[in-house]
């Protein structure tokens, strides 16, 4: 119980993430996470843990397994599957709604295990027929996090700066542009547009030497009057 106490106090007094609570307490980061998870869920936080003292602690964060025989309210598998393809629902979202709902029900691990159980029994194929060019399909990755590191953000720019030096100033600009538009916007596609010879110089466009008005060989409108 020493450790949860202080895996609370990390974590409400310090503002540490898993990872540094781990090593302070010299468990696994999943031990961290399961030790909040349970704290969370019976609304305890380290104050009241300390006041109450670990074997009370002990009965609220590890409450006795009910027998075998004891049927716990099952969830709504169908349901949960559905849910899992939204965005930014997880199976722990989800876990935490269901034991809000019957506190006496599946664990986080049991409900994991029994839904897998069940979702490998779902017959994942659907025949489709698509008359050519009348769908489009776009793979989804999911919501994914930015990462930009200030020193190879200064290094790609200066080697973008250095094409000046063999494509010239007109041709970057316009490469670069042309990097805006197809949302790639980075050093690999830059030199690959200059590569290509996709953006080139705007020539300038000679001007039309003038005749003067009035010449030898220039007769005028008077000539066919």
């Amino acid at each position: 119980m020493r450790k949860i106490l202080e895996t609370l106090r990390l974590r409400e007094q310090l503002g540490f993430n898993t990872r540094q609570i781990a090593e302070v307490i010299k468990a696994s980061p999943t031990t961290v996470s399961d030790y909040l998870r349970r704290a969370e869920m019976a609304g305890i936080e380290y104050a009241v843990g300390v006041q109450m003292g670990h074997q009370w602690l002990e009965e609220r964060l590890f409450p006795p397994k009910a027998p075998a025989s004891v049927k716990r309210p099952q969830p709504n598998w169908a349901y949960i599957h559905t849910e899992l393809k939204r965005k930014h629902v997880t199976l722990d979202l989800l876990w935490r709604e269901y034991k809000q709902a019957h506190p006496d029900g599946l664990e986080y691990s049991s409900f994991c295990e029994k839904y897998k159980k069940w979702a490998s029994k779902v017959d994942v194929s659907m025949r489709q027929h698509h008359a050519p060019a009348d769908k489009l399909f776009v793979d989804y990755a999911g919501a994914t996090i930015d990462v930009v590191d200030p020193e190879q953000a200064y290094r790609a720019c200066v080697g973008i700066l250095r094409h000046i030096n063999t494509h010239g100033k007109e041709a970057l600009e316009q490469a670069c542009e042309l990097a805006l538009q197809i949302n790639s916007a980075n050093y690999r596609s830059i030199s690959s547009i200059l590569k290509t010879g996709k953006a080139k110089p705007v020539e300038q466009q000679s001007q039309q030497t003038l005749l003067p008005e009035h010449h030898s060989n220039v007769r005028g409108a008077d000539y066919y009057h």
